[in-house]
């Protein structure tokens, strides 16, 4: 004791350390001293637990009072742990155990951290700067930053978390990926991590994401994973999807392995979804590697639903682009496509194979096809090809047959016809047998099938929606080879411009059977035929006067149908309004029907033996020119 203070050599025993100095100064609330030496002995007291380490020059600075005695190394690292780790920083010994600060080095890696925890069999650190060190001391193996860190010395392992959940706080350089998943041990033995997700974690919370440039950032969402620093390859499991773009890329068994340079391993049996919002595409089967988080390459199977059918269309195009969904409005998105082969048989809507291109737009529901469409028929030998554009998001297949033409470029026909020898036959969407066969009927429309009936149908889009009577129509059954057919007919050729007979009719028949049966209604203009039929007129005026009997000529659909294709809509619905209100004769109703003869109705079957139409029922006569 001087005017200095009171200062003294040797050592100082403290719970379980040791430490020795020449020169210890002691003030009221404290000890301070530049020491040469020291031990930390391993064990444990009054359930505390205390580390083996071995001290080397240190500054001390000992508070008795708050149970803390602190010790900064000088010159060379503390060592702990029979010297299998090393503390550049400061030691904090307390009754408590043993505290620190500063780099802690260790079975190949590096911790620097303000919360240092050391135990007899482990140590820990929080808000941890963390790295797993590797020859090029510019690219560690695996690197964390505030996490929390708590290495198991006694199995040789240690427990790597992220101080923020949700936060990607470990790195792996060499696979140049980034993730915040919640768990990470690492195996030292084995020099693998392996990091899982608790199942209170939600998935949005555990990710990885790519810090390589070319892939622009790419990330997903992960379950579980495992890398190892050998091989430096990351195998990720549990991955509900990787999105790219707008697609979403499900890896097949929901993992992949990350090589090194951030290299994603090519994805065999993939799945895709695309348009993320809609989910409206889904291919599976996939070949697929992707590039960036904009960009994925290869094959896939797009599955294609039809009706109670499912086919599966090759696409070996992937790429995205500005697409136009409005004349002034475009959007990026992806776009695919692919060509449908004659062999492969897909029906690309009910009732209609499909070979060509197809092309994909995410915010599309429906597929474009520029190709060829074929009636899914079961009369041996048919094999009529359309030509078919689609554009539009009906998935339906809609031909407008006046318009279209076979793949040979003729055009499409439907209807009934006369050969050489005088037999009618029918023929739906193919080719007359003989080019110079005459056409009895002659359907017009839209070509569609008709999923609730399980027919195909030609019709004028209005009269299909109820909003016309005139147009025609021919419907078709594949099952039963029945056909019905509305609108006009050609009976005969005009004879020598002597007799001429517009017909309007409605008819049923059977392809196989050839039996036909049609309602008519015939205009029919005979030349200089003015005097005999003025003398036929009165006789009906006097039998009507005296006999009675029904009016030729009751509203009902069936004439209005046939009326408007003598006449025209326009002319039908006068009529049907009109006659409400009081009779109308129908030779009122248009110049059309002011000729030599107008029966507004006859029943005729045909026969094939006699090759004509002929009647046994009743005729609606209608008028003779305008006598009604």
């Amino acid at each position: 004791m001087s005017n200095d203070g009171i200062r003294g050599g040797g050592k100082i025993d403290f719970i379980t350390s040791t430490i020795y100095s020449a020169d210890f100064v002691y003030y009221p609330d404290s000890v301070a001293a530049f020491g040469t030496n020291g031990t930390i002995g391993a064990g444990n007291v009054n359930g505390a637990s205390y580390p083996q380490a071995v001290l080397g020059p240190f500054r001390m600075h000992w508070l008795p009072r708050v149970d803390s005695m602190y010790l900064q190394n000088l010159y060379a690292p503390f060592k702990f742990y029979n010297a299998t780790a090393e503390l550049e920083g400061e030691v904090n010994i307390t009754s408590k155990g043993v505290f620190g600060s500063g780099v802690m080095l260790t079975r190949g890696s590096v911790a620097k951290s303000n919360q240092l925890t050391f135990k007899q069999f482990s140590y820990s650190a929080r808000h941890a700067k963390f790295e797993v060190l590797t020859d090029n001391p510019e690219k560690p193996a695996m690197a964390g930053d505030d996490i929390s860190l708590n290495f198991d010395l006694k199995n040789n392992t240690a427990d790597i978390h992220p101080e923020k959940a949700g936060v990607a706080s470990i790195s792996f350089p060499y696979a140049q990926m980034k993730t915040s998943i919640t768990n990470a041990v690492w195996d030292l033995e084995d020099s693998v991590v392996t990091m899982t997700k608790p199942a209170n974690v939600p998935i949005e919370d555990s990710y990885f994401y790519s810090t390589r440039e070319e892939l622009a950032g790419l990330e997903f969402n992960a379950e579980r994973a495992d890398y190892d620093f050998n091989t430096k390859e990351l195998f990720i499991q549990g991955i509900p999807f990787i999105r790219v773009a707008d697609a979403e890329i499900i890896p097949e068994n929901h993992q992949t392995t990350i090589l090194e340079n951030s290299e994603l391993q090519s994805f065999n049996n993939a799945e895709i979804i695309i348009d993320t919002t809609n989910e409206y595409h889904y291919l599976h089967s996939g070949n697929i590697k992707i590039l960036s988080r904009n960009e994925f390459v290869g094959t896939a199977l797009y599955r294609l639903i039809t009706g109670k059918d499912t086919f599966a269309i090759r696409f070996d195009q992937f790429y995205l682009d500005d697409v136009y969904i409005t004349p002034k409005k475009s959007k990026q998105m992806t776009v695919s496509g692919g060509e449908v082969l004659d062999k492969e048989n897909i029906r690309i809507s009910p009732g209609f194979y499909y070979k060509g291109s197809v092309k994909m737009f995410a915010y599309k529901k429906a597929l474009e096809l520029e190709g060829f469409v074929k009636l899914d028929l079961k009369k041996p030998g048919y094999d009529y090809w359309m030509r078919y554009m689609k554009k539009d998001e009906d998935p339906n297949v809609d031909i407008d047959i006046a318009t279209s033409y076979f793949e040979d470029e003729d055009p499409i026909i439907a209807g009934l016809h006369y050969d050489l020898r005088g037999n009618i036959y029918s023929s739906f969407v193919e080719k007359r047998k003989a080019p110079s066969d005459e056409d009895f009927f002659l359907a017009n429309g839209t070509l569609t099938y008709d999923t609730l009936d399980n027919v195909y149908k030609i019709e004028a889009p209005k009269k299909t929606i109820g909003d016309a009577y005139e147009g025609y129509t021919m419907i078709y059954s594949d099952d039963t080879k029945d056909i019905i057919f509305e609108g006009q007919a050609n009976f005969f050729s005009p004879y020598a411009d002597r007799v001429n007979v517009a017909a309007s009719i409605l008819g049923t028949g059977n392809m196989e059977s050839s039996e036909y049966k049609i309602d008519a209604l015939l205009a029919i203009n005979i030349f200089n035929s003015k005097g005999y039929l003025d003398m036929m007129s009165k006789d009906l005026i006097d039998i009507i006067e005296r006999l009675g009997p029904p009016l030729a000529n009751d509203i009902s659909l069936e004439l209005l149908y046939k009326l408007a294709n003598i006449t025209s809509d326009e002319a039908a619905k006068d009529y049907e309004k009109s006659s409400l209100k009081d009779y109308v004769p129908l030779n009122d109703v248009s110049e059309k029907l002011e000729t030599s003869l107008v029966i507004s109705s006859v029943k005729m079957n045909w026969s094939q033996p006699y090759k004509a139409w002929y009647n046994t029922t009743k005729l609606g006569i209608s008028n003779i020119y305008d006598k009604d």
